[in-house]
């Protein structure tokens, strides 16, 4: 077992992280990633992590190419002859690819990426760890090809409970996979039993994917990054194609399809990662192509480089004969997500071969041909939260301008790896600030510092897999909301008039009581209930708005002694601010003091 803490130790670092958050938000920005990585910020890592010089890459297509793609996918032994021989098979391949219009060189920051996609026997460490009782985990489903053909057996048991449930229904088999998948038996082998554990994962949705890669500190690259990885400093369209000589750039068929073995049937399977020479990447990264579409993070299906760069080529594609057959751009829709690198199944439409070729789907969608590779970023701590923003995340505080600035992220994390280098534990504290913090010339900020009294305002957000002392939850993720020091006036008048009548009521059933005038003191006790609708409403009232009530107002003295107030519960003193941490059901579930700061706005 090896252990290297990255970023500092874990000693009150939970805390360490906020008061962090909180210098920073008076910053512009942190400090720039360096160009370059000293070889002991590797120290401690996963060993299939492969670095990625930083540098400009090549991204998307101009008119021109993708109507030569388009040809040359059509017809590779006369791309010239394409339209007149298919035009509709021309005008789909154009279809497909048409997101790509738009060429532009983008910077890349340097970063780390796994050298293979995620394979199936490390996806099954994150499955059972799910299942381990006490794992505080919510389980996870395996694969569906891990129960239907792992589980062969248990599969055709289930068939009739299946067809009961959805009768008639082709799709039922992985309906009740995605409703009963998480208890489900499983088996990494194949149909004919042979072992399935170094080949690439698929049947994972782009939301699961998150949630692993979160769960080893990483997450899906982005696609800027992704294209860096496979074209590296070249400008080729096609994985083979030479950088140094763009005649060579091209689909011929058959030769190129034998190279990234997707030319016969036996060869248009999944099959074990680094088995394709041919579809490494420039950095050494394997099954860059040709071997399982890879999930990454972009979140919405728009134009590869924009809106403006995309109206530019396409304008040019119109004016051609054969790009004009394309009639209309692609349906935009922010609910889509981006896999990319085409699979073993795209010798049958080898326009999917395209380094910048993409394949929108739905983030829930489960695919056999559809897998993802790990990135990481240089800052620890960063890539956990990033990807855990991408999962269920309450947002229930934020207001509808504010969001979490991931470039002020702080952090500190620590992998325990296997023998085989996989981690085998991983923890983290991680804190990002709310956007408002960077706000220019923010007018309004002392407004919302005051009204923070009553509605705490978003600070951040942190996550910590240690632990947080005092805390007796199993979450580990929050929205940090902060409530300034002080009680407001209108709490004060509250507390003021509320203890005169509290205090009143009190010494009225103690005589009552002393007296024993059973029936003069109920009907005592039924004026003065009468009473209190007339004149307890309105404190009683503002007390409910902070979390007290008449009970609080009963001791001697509480006029003055009452420091606090509560939310959801939590006794939070107002003597001085208090970091509140809001987890995912929606609740505050623990007050920690704040260090005396107030936030400027930046000028």
């Amino acid at each position: 077992m090896h252990s290297t803490p990255r970023f500092g130790n874990f000693l009150s670092v939970q805390i360490a992280a906020i008061m962090v958050a909180g210098a920073l938000a008076a910053q512009t920005s942190l400090q720039a990633t360096p160009e370059s990585a000293a070889p002991d910020q590797f120290e401690g890592l996963p060993a299939f992590l492969l670095p990625v010089p930083g540098g400009k890459v090549e991204i998307g297509l101009t008119a021109e190419d993708l109507i030569n793609a388009a040809c040359q996918a059509s017809m590779p032994s006369r791309p010239e002859m394409a339209v007149r021989s298919s035009a509709k098979a021309v005008e789909n391949a154009m279809k497909r690819s048409a997101s790509t219009l738009g060429r532009r060189e983008v910077e890349v920051e340097p970063f780390l990426l796994a050298r293979w996609p995620v394979k199936n026997s490390e996806y099954e460490v994150f499955v059972a760890r799910s299942r381990q009782e006490g794992s505080g985990m919510k389980p996870v489903r395996p694969p569906f090809g891990w129960w239907r053909l792992g589980r062969q057996d248990h599969y055709n048991e289930t068939l009739a409970a299946i067809n009961q449930r959805f009768p008639s229904n082709k799709d039922g088999p992985v309906l009740y996979w995605v409703q009963e998948g998480h208890k489900l038996p499983y088996k990494l082998v194949d149909e004919r039993g042979n072992s399935i554990a170094d080949h690439p994962v698929s049947f994972v949705s782009w939301i699961d994917a998150n949630a692993f890669a979160a769960s080893l500190g990483m997450r899906l690259p982005l696609e800027a990054e992704w294209t860096r990885a496979a074209r590296g400093d070249g400008s080729n369209n096609w994985p083979w194609g030479d950088p140094q000589d763009p005649a060579k750039d091209l689909f011929t068929g058959t030769a190129d399809l034998k190279t990234v073995r997707l030319y016969s049937s036996r060869d248009k399977r999944n099959k074990p990662v680094g088995t394709v020479e041919a579809a490494n990447g420039p950095f050494g990264h394997v099954d860059m192509f040709a071997s399982i579409w890879q999930l990454i993070s972009t979140r919405g299906y728009y134009p590869i480089n924009g809106a403006e760069t995309f109206a530019t080529e396409w304008k040019a594609l119109q004016k051609d004969k054969t790009g004009k057959l394309l009639k209309a751009p692609p349906l935009w829709k922010n609910t889509r997500v981006i896999a990319k690198g085409g699979s073993y199944l795209s010798g049958d439409d080898p326009i999917q071969l395209l380094i910048d070729q993409r394949a929108p789907m739905s983030s829930d969608d489960v695919l056999e041909s559809v897998g993802f590779r790990l990135a990481k970023s240089l800052r620890p701590g960063y890539d956990t939260l990033f990807s855990r923003l991408r999962g269920v995340y309450n947002r229930a505080r934020f207001l509808p301008d504010q969001d979490i600035d991931l470039a002020r992220q702080a952090g500190a994390e620590r992998y325990e790896l296997a023998e085989n280098g996989f981690p085998d534990q991983y923890d983290v504290v991680t804190f990002a600030p709310a956007n408002w913090f960077g706000k220019e010339k923010r007018a309004d900020l002392k407004k919302l510092w005051a009204s923070s009294h009553q509605t705490p305002l978003v600070f951040g957000t942190l996550i910590s897999t240690k632990g947080i002392d005092g805390l007796e939850s199993e979450d580990d993720m929050f929205t940090v909301l902060y409530r300034a020091e002080g009680m407001p006036r209108e709490l004060k008048d509250a507390i003021k008039r509320g203890y005169k009548e509290v205090q009143a009521a009190l010494k009225a059933a103690a005589k009552a009581a002393k007296n024993k005038k059973k029936d003069d003191g109920k009907k005592k006790d039924d004026e003065k209930k009468g009473d209190e609708k007339k004149t307890k409403r309105g404190w009683n009232d503002v007390l409910r708005r902070y979390g007290l009530t008449p009970k609080d107002l009963e001791p001697k003295g509480a006029n003055d002694d009452i420091d606090f107030v509560r939310i959801d519960g939590i006794v939070v003193k107002t003597d001085r601010g208090a970091f509140l941490l809001h987890n995912n059901e929606g609740k505050v579930v623990a007050s920690i003091p704040a260090p005396k700061f107030r936030p400027v706005a930046n000028k």
